[in-house]
């Protein structure tokens, strides 16, 4: 099983949801209460991860940006020139 949505885990049925959590933490004897504290503590954190991951794609791209203007010196001097 794939990752999910916020709108996708907010939208299961009880039955989805059980399923759900027990294969993605490998309990099959987990109930129905703890899958659906797990739900509230995933729904209520979500923003936690998403910042995360929009800051890591922020960092590649300046690392990329810097990669680039160490191998090509010369193509990025023309690139900031005809930016500027």
């Amino acid at each position: 099983m794939g990752e999910m949505t916020r709108e996708e885990l907010a939208a299961m049925t009880d039955q989805e949801l059980l399923a759900y959590e027990r294969e993605h933490h490998g309990d099959p004897y987990m109930t129905l209460l703890q899958a659906k504290g797990m739900q509230r503590v995933a729904l209520q954190f979500w923003h936690v991860g998403a910042s995360r991951t929009k800051a890591n794609r922020k960092d590649e791209a300046e690392a990329r940006r810097r990669l680039f203007q160490k191998l090509f010196p010369s193509d990025t001097a023309a690139v900031l020139e005809s930016d500027g």
